[in-house]
This record gives structure tokens, C-alpha cells and sequence, in this order.
């Protein structure tokens, strides 16, 4: 059983599920391939069936080793499809459960991850998108405005409404409780959802522009965080937000049930991001799409979460906008200081306005006011 031919494979079948490696070890190429291999399938137990070796084991493919320096390299090792279920919780399980745990292979960090089509077709994508959100506030030919309403804890629900409705009148497309509030003594889900959706309405008959409000419901179990859908789906709430990394990824596709457009937050995505360890961020943003996020926040440069490269947030861009047969296209939705000076840089990087700024120092810090705010970031948008 300590034939090392078990665990390669000169090229994946089209079933695999193939994951990309960034190792750095003082073992030498093969032993750490195998080791992973062992410990991300078998658990490190080959047992005494080499049938089931071959047929379930994670293969390392030689051929596509490349060696970045005398103890780092990259290295692609294919899952077989049934391992995971056809679960991306299952995947994630495969491709990074324990992974980071092992001594000799660290740091390691998962690059990409590769799904077949065999497997992505169980998953229905955003059910509004790119397309979809745009016809529901009928907002063509520029980016979309979202002010996560600031400061976003302390206030009770009139005072939040009303700092929402000054964001609402200076040109912001949709209002959002941040990741941090979502049903606190001080300003209830229920109360705070029926104050904003009610001055949502009153903008739309003043500005003659459609708006829309996302609660937060990321609190509690996935039976609480169901529960507060309904609370603030009763309530008038236009969408939902939760945190995947915190609340479970998979429940997105629970909260599609009630018909609604989704954020999906950032919030501890990151924690798995350093350049030699962890899980590049553009495979959870490919993720939450799958699952039926219509908007993903993602990282952002210029600002003040500013912690990637370049080709990290350009691999952000390309998984949530490229082209998938039957899956739409979720917005990119950057955060993090931005301001009406990234407007034209975050245009040329994604190529078109398909993107979300979400703003909240530059807005709701004018010195002239929250409606002061959104109307300088609207009339950023104006292409020169």
C-alpha cells in the first residue's frame, strides 16, 4: 500500500474536481503531493482494498507541477465528484478541511478550484442578477449606488430610517443594514425593516426612482436566520443579506425561496487570505454565485481594504461576470473607502459599469450631508 502510483494521474477525467495548490515545504514534490493526497481523501487510512484507493483518492497530475522556488510550487490534484456530494460545503470540505492543518505542508493555500459541468448544474445561480436587478430598478448604463446605512449600530429605528431616506434622496439605489446590526433590543429587525421600507416608498414618490432596501439577517441558526427572512420579507424588505463564510454558503439557496435578491457579505471570507495560506477569495465569490448570490462584496483596491493583488481582484471580477451556460452574472460590489475618485478606476478594471459601489464614510460623512454624498457619488458615475 505504499505504492506512491496510486495517488497520481497523468491527466483528470472530465468528472474530477480539480484544485489548484500553492505548496511550500521542505519535502520533496512528490511526497508532499502524496501526503496530500492520503490526507484530503483517505484521511491518512489506506486501508486494505487498493480498488478503493484507486477509485476514490485525490490525484496529484505531474504535469502540471510548477516550481516557483527551491521549496515552492504549484501543483493541481483532482477529486473524484462523488467524494463531494454535490456539495460545495462538500468541496470546500475536500479541498481545505484539514489541509491547513498539516505541519509539513505549511503554508499551503488553495488557488482555484475547477468544478464540471457534471457538478455546476446542480446549482441555479442568482435567480435576479446582473440582468435582473438592473430591471428591477431600472438602472441602465452606470454603476448601482448602495449605502450601507452609517453609523450602523447605536441608532434606534426612526433615527436609521431617516438617515436612509437623506441617502435615498441624493441618488443612492439601495439602503442595507451592515453585517454588524440585525435584530439588537435597541432597534428590533421587525421595527427597523418596516421604518426603512416605509421611507423606501416615500423617496420613490419624491425622486420618481425605483429603491430598494436589504435587511440584514445573518443572526442565529440557519432556522433563526429563515425565520428573520420571513420577519423582514413581511416587513417590505426589498432583498436580504447574510455573511456565507459565518452563516453557511449553502443557505443561500434556502433564502431563494421567498423570491428575493441576495447580498452576499465578505465578513470573514478573509480570514482565509494571506499569500501563501488559506483559499484565494475569487473561489468563494465563484461559490456564492453558484448558490444564487445576486450581489457578492467583494475586496477592493484604492481603499481601505486594500489586501489583495491586482490579479486576485481581477480573478474577483472574472468569476462573478464571465459567461456560465444557464447561470447569471452577479455584481461585483466593492467596499471599503471608496469614494467618487475610484469610480473611473473600478470602471476600467471591470471593463463596463456592471459593478455596485457600496459607500459608506464618503456618503454618509459629507460634510454637507448624507444627500450631499449621494448626489457627488451619482454624479461620478457620468462617464467623461
Amino acid at each position: 500500500m505504499k505504492n506512491n502510483s496510486l495517488f497520481c494521474l497523468d491527466k483528470p477525467s472530465k468528472d474530477d474536481i480539480v484544485v489548484t495548490y500553492l505548496i511550500t515545504t521542505d519535502l520533496d514534490f512528490d511526497s508532499a503531493a502524496v501526503k496530500l493526497c492520503k490526507e484530503q481523501s483517505l484521511s491518512n487510512a489506506l486501508g486494505d482494498d487498493p480498488d478503493v484507493i484507486k477509485r476514490y483518492s485525490a490525484k496529484y497530475i505531474p504535469s502540471s507541477l510548477i516550481w516557483l522556488g527551491e521549496k515552492q510550487f504549484t501543483v493541481n490534484v483532482a477529486y473524484p465528484s462523488e467524494n463531494c456530494e454535490g456539495s460545495l460545503s462538500m468541496v470546500l470540505s475536500a479541498a481545505g478541511g484539514d489541509t491547513f492543518n498539516i505541519k509539513s505542508l505549511y503554508p499551503i493555500k488553495v488557488l482555484d478550484i475547477k468544478l464540471p459541468l457534471s457538478f455546476t448544474r446542480n446549482y441555479l445561480g442568482p435567480f435576479f442578477g446582473v440582468t435582473g436587478l438592473r430591471e428591477e430598478l431600472n438602472v441602465f448604463g452606470r454603476p448601482i449606488l448602495i449605502g450601507p446605512v452609517k453609523p450602523c449600530v447605536g441608532m434606534q429605528s426612526k433615527a436609521f430610517a431617516k438617515r436612509a431616506k437623506e441617502a435615498l434622496l441624493g441618488g443612492t439605489d439601495i439602503v442595507k443594514d451592515d453585517e454588524l446590526i440585525c435584530d439588537p433590543t435597541y432597534n428590533h429587525l421587525e421595527n427597523r425593516v418596516r421604518a426603512v421600507s416605509r421611507v423606501v416608498k416615500e423617496t420613490e414618490d419624491e425622486t420618481g426612482e425605483r429603491k430598494m432596501y436589504f435587511a440584514f439577517i445573518g443572526s442565529g441558526s440557519p432556522t433563526e436566520i429563515l425565520s428573520k427572512a420571513a420577519v423582514a420579507e413581511q416587513g417590505g424588505a426589498n432583498g436580504f443579506m447574510l455573511s456565507p463564510a459565518i452563516n453557511g454558503i449553502e443557505i443561500i439557496e434556502d433564502l431563494q425561496r421567498f423570491g428575493l435578491p441576495i447580498i452576499a457579505h465578505k465578513a470573514f471570507w478573509y480570514s482565509a487570505h494571506t499569500a501563501n495560506h488559506g483559499i484565494s477569495f475569487s473561489i468563494f465569490a465563484f461559490f456564492q454565485r453558484l448558490c444564487g448570490a445576486d450581489i457578492v462584496i467583494t475586496p477592493a483596491p484604492y481603499g481601505t481594504f486594500d489586501v489583495m493583488s491586482r490579479n486576485e481582484h481581477s480573478d474577483n471580477i472574472s468569476v462573478l461576470l464571465k459567461d456560465i451556460p444557464q447561470i447569471e452574472k452577479s455584481f461585483p460590489a466593492f467596499c471599503g473607502g471608496q469614494s467618487p475618485s475610484t469610480v473611473p478606476l473600478l470602471r476600467k478594471d471591470v471593463g463596463s459599469d456592471d459593478f455596485i459601489m457600496v459607500v459608506g464614510t464618503s456618503l454618509y460623512d459629507h460634510p454637507d450631508g448624507p444627500t450631499a454624498g449621494a448626489k457627488s457619488l451619482r454624479e461620478s458615475f457620468k462617464k467623461t
